[in-house]
């Protein structure tokens, strides 16, 4: 997701999408700015659904599939695809930008809280028979309370 994400967004979505709306409209540079903007906001503001939908779920696959599918969409209709028998429009690369914001979302979260519990419940179970067979049950608690404790500190 996240190599589909970079060349999309990198090499497609940015870039390109400039030179797109400078040969369908006359555009004021600051309505570019919004459209640009279009994706970005759409993707930091639906992060905290898709975490919802992530939390409540075992397996976050179909959250990247969504997401997958959504960003497709965007680059099917943003340009559009050359075996579409029309042309490019301002509504369809907002459109574009509109499913991108929300593939990423789907994207990034999905395979982000997946790949969080697929490690952590292979390293916990480890690093925790590890540390209970070198130094006992009371002990191994110690790295562990004092994990704790760190991650409740105070900022400065």
């Amino acid at each position: 997701a996240t190599t589909e994400m970079c060349y999309g967004v990198g090499m497609i979505f940015g870039p390109a999408i400039g030179g797109l709306l400078n040969q369908i409209a006359v555009l004021s540079p600051t309505t570019k700015g919004g459209i640009f903007v279009i994706s970005g906001a759409l993707y930091a503001g639906f992060n905290q659904v898709w975490a919802y939908f992530a939390e409540k779920m075992y397996n976050c696959h179909p959250l990247c599939i969504i997401g997958c599918i959504s960003s497709f969409i965007a680059f099917i209709i943003v340009g559009p695809m050359p075996f579409f028998p029309m042309d490019s429009q301002l509504w369809l690369a907002i459109l574009g930008q509109v499913f991108l914001g929300l593939g990423m979302g789907g994207q990034f979260v999905g395979s982000f809280v997946q790949g969080l519990r697929e490690t952590f419940s292979a390293i916990g179970p480890a690093l925790g028979g590890i540390l209970m067979g070198a130094w006992g049950y009371r002990m191994a608690t110690v790295p562990i309370a004092a994990l704790q404790l760190f991650m409740v500190r105070p900022n400065k």
